[in-house]
């Protein structure tokens, strides 16, 4: 980021644009914006009446950062028409495509707000400020949303997805506790009754901490009076079972069936109808499954996520059909 109050005689100045135009620049502060690591424009603003102050050089890096991820966002569209055009021309479903419809509508304005602002905020913050772990959670779970976004990008363009050996304990733990404070101002207690030591997983942490996170918000949106949210975890047979059992609205048993479907909701104008979809494709694609299970209106839901275990030696199991 450049800062200049005396541009004219700064020797980063370069006077040609002024001497083209006739325009004639006495304060200047620039910032560079990136997208795929490479910068790909600059942000400048001109000729401020009291000269520009650091608070402004803080705010147009805060912009530039914006800036970066509406290109992100653009390229995910981008890819999504390319990837929906290639299915109709061949007949088959871009469920890749689908998917990263899901993301970027699911993550776009969360990432924008979480790493703009929560990144100013850490510069505002003094170290010994009690403010200052909630904000370093935040700031983790943008840049854990990010990754997966780039994750999916790489998959949609024809990358191959390589499960690896995941600590999923590990992960479930990092995912409750970015959601902590969430559960405490909804009324909702959440019972961690995930055992240490559960082996490794076929998957991909990033995907999977998405999995979790959209299972848990799930049942905060099924308790807007509060509730018991459960969070258990059991191996065997080859593979590993993580329950997530909420006390809420239930789900009807008509609706049960189509739960996993694109675009369905029963929140109305408030769902997307994504969030589930798209945590199904995420296992899919690590061999894995996710089942449904609810006793009705009322009755609360359960959502399991089945994973491979992971044993050294073993190849990695293949994305089920849906992936």
């Amino acid at each position: 980021t450049l800062i200049s109050n005396d541009a004219p005689k700064d020797p980063r100045f370069d006077p040609s644009v002024d001497q083209t135009t006739g325009y004639k620049t006495r304060s200047l502060l620039a910032a560079p914006f990136f997208h795929e690591g490479k910068v790909v424009g600059v942000i400048e603003l001109l000729n401020k009446p009291k000269g520009f102050t650091p608070a402004d050089r803080r705010d147009i890096e805060w912009l530039s950062g914006h800036v970066g991820f509406i290109l992100l966002n653009m390229t995910l569209e981008e890819e999504k028409r390319r990837l929906e055009a290639e299915a109709a021309d061949s007949g088959r479903l871009a469920d890749l495509g689908l998917l990263l419809s899901g993301v970027t509508h699911d993550l776009g304005h969360p990432l924008t707000l979480i790493l703009g602002r929560t990144d100013w905020l850490l510069t505002q913050a003094p170290a010994d400020s009690p403010l200052r772990p909630d904000l370093e959670k935040l700031l983790k779970s943008a840049k854990d949303a990010q990754a997966i976004v780039r994750n999916l990008l790489e998959v949609a363009r024809r990358a191959e997805f390589q499960p690896e050996p995941v600590e999923l304990g590990e992960a479930i733990a990092q995912t409750l506790a970015l959601v902590d404070s969430t559960a405490r101002m909804n009324g909702v207690r959440i019972a961690n009754g995930v055992p240490p030591g559960l082996p490794r997983v076929w998957g991909a942490t990033e995907p999977l901490r998405q999995v979790f996170m959209n299972l848990l918000v799930n049942a905060f949106h099924a308790m807007p009076q509060g509730g018991l949210l459960e969070v258990s975890a059991a191996a065997g047979d080859g593979w590993v079972r993580v329950r997530v059992k909420d006390s809420g609205a239930g789900i009807d048993p008509a609706h049960l069936p189509r739960v996993f479907e694109r675009f369905f909701t029963t929140r109305g104008k408030k769902g997307t109808g994504l969030g589930l979809s798209t945590s199904l494709g995420l296992v899919n694609l690590c061999g894995g499954a996710i089942e449904a299970r609810s006793e009705g209106s009322g009755k609360g839901a359960e959502f399991t996520v089945v994973l491979k275990t992971w044993k050294p030696g073993d190849d990695p199991p293949p994305p089920r059909a849906g992936a």
